[in-house]
């Protein structure tokens, strides 16, 4: 589980002296958030547990919040949508323009089918993010 009030800095934006102790950390650190990030989406997806009862993420409800956010595609995927028929298509749509940063692929490739979300949301955001990190 991610260090006790370790959230709130990272909401407030990390201090030069805040940024060097999380490299120090290292590997372990970006590993424990990771799982963190990995439990919170099988909590609210496969075990379609409440926001309430998640408890992966300590302290920082900005983490729970951002993964309860992207699980909820799944319960929304197939449901009537205002603007098109379904969710998936105005996902689809509406991310015709946004890429995987670095790469030009528009996100509406991974948002046509379950699986690419999936695909995307377990393995290639937390990729995203490692890529970032090392940027």
């Amino acid at each position: 589980m991610p260090v006790e009030g370790e959230c709130l800095s990272f909401c407030d934006g990390p201090s030069f002296e805040h940024k060097s102790r999380i490299r120090s950390q290292g590997w372990h650190q970006s590993s424990a958030w990771l799982l963190a990030y990995w439990r919170g989406l099988l909590h609210f997806t496969l075990l379609d547990s409440s926001y309430e009862k998640c408890n992966h993420f300590g302290d920082c409800i900005v983490a729970k919040a951002h993964v309860y956010s992207l699980s909820a595609i799944f319960k929304l995927y197939m449901m009537p949508h205002y603007r098109n028929g379904t969710f998936s298509e105005d996902m689809t749509k509406n991310l015709r323009n946004v890429a995987v940063p670095g790469t030009g692929i528009p996100l509406s490739v991974f948002a046509r089918s379950r699986i690419g979300v999936i695909f995307m949301l377990w393995v290639g955001y937390p990729l995203i993010a490692l890529v970032a990190a090392f940027h």
